[in-house]
C-alpha cells in the first residue's frame, strides 16, 4: 500500500538517508546518505537482514526555516507503512 499527501515544502532527494539498523547495536547497513547510494558490503548486509529484529531508520533532513512541514512527513511515513 502506497499513500501521499501534499507537503508544504517539497522534499529535497538530497538530504535524504536510508539505513537498517539491528536491536544489538551492530553496526548500521548504510543504504542511502545524503540521497546517494553506498557501496554495501554484501556479507554485513546478510548479517543485517537475517536479524530477528530489523529498523529501517530514514532521516528526512530539513533546514529550519522549513520545520513547519515535519508533521506532514510524519504522516505520510505513518500512513505509507501501516499494514495492507
Amino acid at each position: 500500500m502506497t499513500s501521499s499527501i501534499p507537503l508544504s515544502t517539497p522534499l529535497d532527494p538530497a538530504r535524504v538517508s536510508v539505513s537498517f539498523i539491528t536491536i544489538d547495536g551492530s553496526k548500521p547497513l548504510l543504504l542511502l546518505v545524503n540521497g546517494e547510494p553506498e557501496q554495501v558490503d554484501e556479507v554485513h548486509a546478510k548479517e543485517i537482514l537475517s536479524s530477528e529484529d530489523l529498523e529501517v531508520q530514514v532521516e528526512l533532513e530539513v533546514a529550519a526555516h522549513d520545520v513547519h512541514s515535519i508533521p506532514a512527513l510524519r504522516r505520510a511515513f505513518v500512513a505509507a507503512s501501516k499494514p495492507i
